[in-house]
């Protein structure tokens, strides 16, 4: 158990019996009353985000997280294969069980995949991850109305919006948190 008011951007805290990632910390001291935290979570099983405020001094439970290193080797229709890093066993997921952030991930790149009760809950992902165009529309002269963008599809399936003079098989970097295109990997 640990205070309210140590709760940290990324830690992980059972709210209403199950975990929750927290997104966003705020501590406030008002000028009357006890302090407080307003905190911005999101559900682990289920992605659901909400806002709780909680007096500074109240007990929370951290959830009881595993994290271990792996590696995605490829994805077969619906299920996703990666391999234990620490013990080399390959673990197959459902589509149904990877959290959205799963079609960032590449094919024989390390990633960290967060467990609660033997469940799969969530997977580290860096916060920018170069990506390659694999489906755009060609520009057109003249076309800038609306922001000068265009839909592309990337490897791993995340679709964004990038600039006119993207073309197919471009690598992009993307913002994970975001789903939004940064720039153009330099090649």
């Amino acid at each position: 158990m640990i205070k309210a008011s140590s709760l940290e951007k990324g830690m992980y805290m059972l709210y209403k019996n199950s975990p929750h990632l927290v997104l966003e910390r705020e501590f406030v001291k008002p000028g009357k009353g006890g302090a407080f935290v307003r905190l911005k979570l999101r559900a682990a099983i289920g992605g659901a985000v909400v806002r709780e405020t909680l007096p500074s001094d109240s007990q929370i439970e951290e959830a009881d997280v595993q994290k271990r290193p792996h590696q995605f080797l490829y994805r077969e229709g619906a299920e996703w294969c990666f391999m234990d890093n620490e013990n080399w066993e390959q673990q197959s997921f459902a589509t149904s069980a990877m959290p959205s952030s799963a079609r960032y991930l590449q094919e024989g790149e390390n990633y960290t995949i967060i467990s609660w009760q033997g469940e799969m809950i969530d997977i580290e992902i860096p916060p920018k991850v170069p990506l390659r165009v694999i489906e755009t529309e060609d520009a057109v002269k003249g076309n800038t109305v609306g922001g000068a963008t265009k839909r592309a599809r990337l490897e791993g399936g995340a679709e964004v919006q990038l600039p006119l003079f993207i073309k197919n098989g471009d690598t992009v970097i993307v913002n994970t948190e975001t789903g939004e295109y940064v720039e153009r990997a330099s090649t």
